[in-house]
């Protein structure tokens, strides 16, 4: 059996494939919590761990994922291989991923895709900018970011300078 944080662990390796920013576990106030949650040019990958049923229940009442109002264009649960049946996922926009005791990810059932109509941008936003905001968070005092740039060859990045 796999704990919480190696699942956390596999399924950011999973990401890694698919999405060039991969944000696990942040603390913000997007309102969600993800395990973990990847983003590439045009869409968002949310994956919620679980290790036992009863936290895989106890994850399908709450009302973001009733009401289908949280993060991610795709949604998955991301569990031990047989610890969570199909029809057991009563929402659409869900997906299942296991995984094998070698740590292979297998999709075992594909979610229909969240438009960004039904997806909460703001929580997504939230969670964005305090990541970005966070970088740099251990330098040493007065590093920071100061501006994001971007040069002639439309090619884009933040600059980290000194602040005074």
């Amino acid at each position: 059996m796999f704990t919480h944080g190696e699942l956390i662990q596999i399924a950011s390796k999973w990401l890694q494939q698919k999405c060039s920013i991969i944000i696990t576990e942040l603390v913000t106030y997007a309102g969600e919590i993800p395990d973990v949650i990847g983003f590439n040019h045009y869409q968002s990958i949310l994956i919620e761990c679980k290790t036992t049923r009863k936290d895989f229940f106890a994850d399908q009442k709450k009302g973001i994922r009733k009401n289908n109002i949280g993060m991610g264009n795709y949604k998955y649960y991301l569990c031990p291989k047989g610890l969570i049946q199909q029809n057991e996922i009563h929402n659409d926009y869900w997906g299942l991923l296991e995984v094998s005791p070698n740590k292979k990810v297998t999709i075992t059932m594909v979610p229909y895709i969240c438009s960004d109509d039904i997806k909460n941008l703001k929580m997504e936003r939230s969670l964005l900018v305090s990541a970005i905001r966070r970088i740099g968070q251990h330098s040493p005092k007065g590093i920071g970011i100061k501006c994001y740039q971007h040069d002639n060859k439309r090619k884009a990045g933040i600059m980290i300078e000194r602040i005074s």
